[in-house]
C-alpha cells in the first residue's frame, strides 16, 4: 500500500496557523504533535512531537518563529523547521490562545488561569520576556485579537464578556476604544455577529468565528461538525439549524 499524506494519527486538532508569507499551515493536535502542510500540495512538510497536548499556535508576522500553547500551561516556541528555541512555563492551567502583534514585538498568551500574559519578543535572539500580566479575568480566555495599531487587545472571555486589554502595560477595560481597528476578528461576540447565533442555540454551540480581511464574510465553526458562511456585520438572528466539534477557524 502506498500512503500519499500522513496526518495526526489521534486526538483532535485544536491549532491552526497560517504562515504570513508562505502557502504554509501549522496545526496543532491533543495527540501532542505540532505539523506544517503545504497548501498547494497538500502535503505534510514536517512534524514535531512535543510532551504535552497542543491546543493553539500562531505564526510570527515575518514568518520566523510559530507559538505553540499546550494543555500543561507551556507555551513553546518553534523554528520554521519545528525545532525548539524557547519555552514559557508561567501558567499552571492549559494555554487557550497565542497571538502575536501585527508589528510582532508582544506575544499574547491567553489561558484557563483567568489571565492574559504579555511577553516582548526579539526573534533574533529568540528572547522572550514577560512585560506585563492581567489577573483575576471573570473567566477563562477563548478568543484574543490585535488591534491594527498593536496597542489593544480584545479579548473574549468563557463568560461570554469582552474585556481590552492596553498594551504593553496589561490594563484592563471592560470595552474596547470606539472605532477601533482590529487587525484580526476571530470573536465570536458582539451586536455584529448576534446573525451566527441559530435562534435556540445553546452559548456554547459556536466555537469560533474569522471575518476575511476587507471582506464582508464571516465563517463559524460550531459543536455539531458544521462550517457555515454569513454576511458581515451578521445583525439578524440566524435561521438555519446545525447539522462533531470544530474549535476554531
Amino acid at each position: 500500500a502506498v500512503v500519499s499524506t500522513q496526518s495526526h494519527g489521534s486526538g483532535e486538532v485544536w491549532g491552526l496557523a497560517v504562515h504570513p508569507s508562505k502557502q504554509i499551515a501549522a496545526t496543532a493536535s491533543s495527540d501532542k504533535s505540532v505539523r506544517l502542510w503545504d497548501l498547494a500540495g497538500p502535503a505534510m512538510e514536517g512534524a514535531v512531537t512535543i510532551k504535552s497536548a497542543a491546543l493553539c499556535a500562531d505564526f510570527h508576522p515575518n514568518g520566523s518563529h510559530l507559538a505553540v500553547g499546550c494543555l500543561d500551561g507551556s507555551v513553546l516556541v518553534l523554528s520554521p523547521n519545528l525545532q525548539q528555541v524557547h519555552s514559557i512555563r508561567d501558567n499552571c492551567k492549559q494555554v487557550q490562545v497565542v497571538r502575536f502583534s501585527p508589528d510582532g514585538k508582544v506575544l499574547a498568551v491567553g489561558s484557563d488561569d483567568a489571565a492574559v500574559s504579555l511577553y516582548s519578543v526579539t526573534p533574533v535572539s529568540t528572547s522572550y520576556t514577560r512585560i506585563s500580566v492581567c489577573k483575576n479575568l471573570p473567566g477563562s480566555v477563548i478568543q484574543m485579537d490585535w488591534s491594527a495599531d498593536s496597542l489593544n487587545l480584545v479579548v473574549s472571555l468563557s463568560t461570554y464578556e469582552t474585556v481590552c486589554i492596553k498594551s504593553p502595560e496589561g490594563y484592563k477595560s471592560d470595552s474596547p476604544p470606539p472605532n477601533l481597528l482590529l487587525h484580526s476578528s476571530t470573536g465570536v461576540l458582539g451586536d455584529s455577529l448576534v446573525g451566527i447565533w441559530p435562534k435556540d442555540s445553546s452559548k456554547f454551540d459556536v466555537n469560533s468565528a474569522s471575518v476575511a480581511n476587507g471582506s464582508n464574510i464571516v465563517a463559524t465553526g460550531d459543536d455539531f461538525g458544521t462550517v457555515k458562511l454569513f454576511e458581515y456585520p451578521s445583525r439578524e438572528p440566524g435561521r438555519n439549524g446545525h447539522s462533531a466539534l470544530i474549535p476554531l477557524l
